[in-house]
This record gives structure tokens, C-alpha cells and sequence, in this order.
């Protein structure tokens, strides 16, 4: 192997191989050798690593043929591994990818078959990048399911997150969501701390949203002691079709509030006229006229009625109603029977016009509700009495006086 040295040129002319690298050590087929616009290492007579006339580097492979032009440079590590700079101007951007590269055409390309995926930094961020499986040199199609913005921001599922963390997805069946699973004996809990400085300000927020509309909400709420801030409450809040969101049920540290029992037709003052629609849900009912219409005074003949009633005396069928907690099964009660009453005038009443069962299927809780085929009297309401007894004791009143009268008249006579 002839070597030729001048002033100009160095030592040229010595190229060399694997097995017998130009420039070496006592290792006879260990050191560097040359090739067409190429410098390789070699160990044991192998080449390990090249750089190509592109200026990408191969370790343990020959690099793909990547974009010129100075845009690209790349470290090819094995078959598949790459780790990617960029040329002048680009200095925030590069990467590390698995079975891709960018073709002279300045196109993203599989290595080979198989998935590809690529940690792609760019002006501070990062975008985690993937791809279906694909033929060697097939063009690549990069989703983006997890991104980093510069702010901090982190996105599932969507490139630019607008919040700490913005999750999106199209899959259903509980695939798009989160879930916290603790295998050990411990539980497992989401933390929603601020530091917030007035009373009943929100601590936290889950928000449900139908296509962007906000619809529902539960607000983990600050409470009053502002000073050591150890207290807090809870809100739920529904938004009816039409109208604004708003608090059903209020939570406090020491009790709680149903501001649901207020319609949009009751005004907000203090009501002991609570009820219980068939659902569960609860109510209000106002007593003030001007929510009323067609009044009418009371008529002798109904409130007669309710002096054929009759009244009894019953236990509770354990068989087929829940004791309350604290109660005996065979404690007596006094009361009437909502069918008698019914009979006589079923505005005493109130009315069971369809039964409810859970639903396993909804897991919103809503239940499965099956209509009756005639309603049946349900519940007796003895507040509805009191005009009736009001009405009889003004009659046995004026009756009183009346004869009180006509003593007096005798007595005086």
C-alpha cells in the first residue's frame, strides 16, 4: 500500500479497509479507514461506525440517505434508533426518533416495517409523536398523543393544551378519561388545593361540558373561617335546557342547603313546605297568592268530609318497607290510610303515577321509569287538612257564640 506525503495534501492515497484500516494501532484490523466520501471505525476487522458525504453518522448501520442541504443532520444508532439536529437558524429544534427519517425529498419515511415514534423538540417544546405500522420507506402519517408546551402546558390527545392539563379524545367506553388505580392497601385521591382568601370561593372544580356548553358542575368550595381556612363546603350545579347554571344542593361545613326547592316561580323566604317528588328529587312550595289562580273559599261540604274519615292506629310491614335506623318494628302509629282518604276527596292525597327501578346500564344514576296504568294514592298529606279544620272550627265557633247569645238572653230574661 503505497503512501505519499507532500506539503499540500497530508498523507493521501491510503484508503484502506475493515480488515486492514489505513490508520491503526498494533491492532492489525482495528482503526479508520476511507471509502468513496466516507470515513469508517473499525474493531475487529468490522465496520462500526461511518460518516457519509451528508454528514450523517451510522453506529453499527449504514445511515439512510437523509434531506441535504444543511437542514438535517443525524446520528443513526442500529437499525432503527436516530438522534436529529438541525442545520444554521435551527438550533431549538431536534429529536430522537425510531424508524423515521426525512428523504432527500424532504419526507418522513420508515427505516423499516414496522411503528415509528419521535420525540420532536421544537421552540421549547416537546411533541411525542407516533405512527401505525408501515413498510420500509413508506411515507409517514404522525399523530401527536401527548404534547409539552413551553408554558408547562400538557396536552392528551391535542397538540396546543390551553390548561395545566388539556385531555381530548374520540374513544368511548371510558377510554377517554382518567383513572387512578393503587394496587397496594392505600387509597387513591385527586388533590385540588388554592390558596384562596374570601369565603365561599371555589377550591375546586369538576365541569361537565356538553360540546362546550356547561351543563353540570360540583365546586369544592372555601368556607367562612377566612383566618385558619379549615373549613369548606361543597356545590352541585344542573343548568335546565334554556336556562342558566346554577346551585341545586348546597353543602355546608355544618349542615346543608337545598337551594333546588326553589323554582323559578317561589320566591326565596323560609318554607317548612318541603316535599319529595316521585323521582327522589325534592321541592317547594310557595303559599303566597300571587302564584295562585282560581282561588276559591272552602265549601262546608268539604271540609264535612273529613269528619267521616277514618282514623287508625297500624304498625309498619317490615316485609315490605324499611324500618328507619333507630325505629322498632313494632311500634304503633297513629294516622290514616291514603286509599280511604283518596275515596272521600283525593285532593288529600298525593299520587304515585309510575314506579322506579336502578338502572345498571346508566351510569349517570338516572333510573328506569315504568308509568302506572291508573295512579294510585300514595301518601297522605295532613297539611292539606288545616283549611278543612280551620273551616270547621269557624262554624263550631259562630255555633258557640250563637248559643252563648241566646244563654245570655235567658239569663237576662
Amino acid at each position: 500500500m503505497a503512501i505519499t506525503i507532500n506539503g499540500s495534501t497530508g498523507i493521501a492515497s491510503v484508503d484502506g479497509s475493515a480488515g486492514s484500516p489505513s490508520v491503526r494501532g498494533t491492532d492489525a484490523n482495528s482503526g479508520v479507514y476511507y471509502a468513496s466520501d466516507e470515513i469508517h471505525a473499525s474493531t475487529a476487522g468490522v465496520s462500526r461506525a461511518l460518516i457519509n458525504s451528508n454528514g450523517e453518522m451510522g453506529l453499527g448501520v449504514t445511515p439512510k440517505s437523509w434531506k441535504t442541504g444543511g437542514d438535517f443532520r443525524a446520528l443513526q444508532i442500529g437499525t432503527g434508533l436516530a438522534v436529529i439536529g438541525r442545520g444554521s437558524g435551527d438550533e431549538d429544534r431536534g429529536g430522537i426518533s425510531v424508524n423515521y427519517y426525512v428523504n432527500t425529498s424532504d419526507t418522513g419515511k420508515y427505516i423499516g416495517s414496522g411503528h415509528a415514534n419521535y420525540l420532536y423538540m421544537n421552540d421549547g417544546r416537546y411533541d411525542f409523536r407516533t405512527a401505525a405500522s408501515g413498510s420500509a420507506d413508506g411515507t409517514i402519517s404522525w399523530s401527536t398523543p401527548f404534547s409539552i408546551k413551553a408554558d408547562g402546558k400538557v396536552g392528551i390527545g391535542i397538540e396546543s393544551p390551553t390548561t395545566l392539563l388539556d385531555i381530548r379524545g374520540t374513544a368511548g367506553g371510558g377510554e377517554t378519561g382518567v383513572k387512578i388505580v393503587n394496587s397496594a392497601n392505600e387509597y387513591t385521591a385527586l388533590i385540588m388545593d388554592a390558596n384562596r382568601t374570601s369565603a365561599d370561593n371555589a377550591l375546586g372544580i369538576i365541569d361537565g361540558r356538553w360540546n362546550g356548553n356547561q351543563n353540570c358542575a360540583i365546586y369544592l368550595t372555601a368556607g367562612s373561617d377566612t383566618t385558619n381556612k379549615d373549613d369548606g363546603g361543597l356545590q352541585l350545579q344542573t343548568r335546565p335546557s334554556g336556562g342558566d347554571i346554577a346551585s341545586r344542593l348546597r353543602i355546608t361545613g355544618s349542615g346543608v342547603w337545598y337551594s333546588s326547592l326553589y323554582s323559578s316561580n317561589t320566591n326565596a323566604g323560609l318554607s317548612a313546605n318541603v316535599f319529595v317528588f316521585e323521582d327522589g328529587g325534592m321541592g317547594r312550595s310557595s303559599s303566597s297568592g300571587k302564584w295562585k289562580k282560581n282561588i276559591e273559599t272552602i265549601q262546608d261540604s268539604y271540609a264535612d268530609k273529613i269528619l267521616t274519615m277514618r282514623p287508625t292506629w297500624y304498625q309498619q310491614d317490615d316485609t315490605k318497607v324499611n324500618i328507619p335506623q333507630g325505629q322498632n318494628k313494632d311500634w304503633g302509629y297513629w294516622g290514616f290510610i291514603a286509599e280511604e282518604v283518596a275515596a272521600i276527596d283525593p285532593r288529600l292525597v298525593t299520587w304515585k303515577v309510575a314506579d322506579y327501578a336502578p338502572d345498571p346500564n346508566n351510569k349517570t344514576g338516572a333510573p328506569i321509569r315504568t308509568p302506572l296504568s291508573e295512579p294510585e294514592p300514595d301518601n297522605v298529606a295532613y297539611e292539606r287538612f288545616v283549611p278543612h279544620l280551620v273551616n270547621l272550627i269557624k262554624r263550631q265557633d259562630d255555633r258557640i257564640k250563637a248559643l252563648e247569645t241566646k244563654v245570655a238572653a235567658l239569663e237576662a230574661g
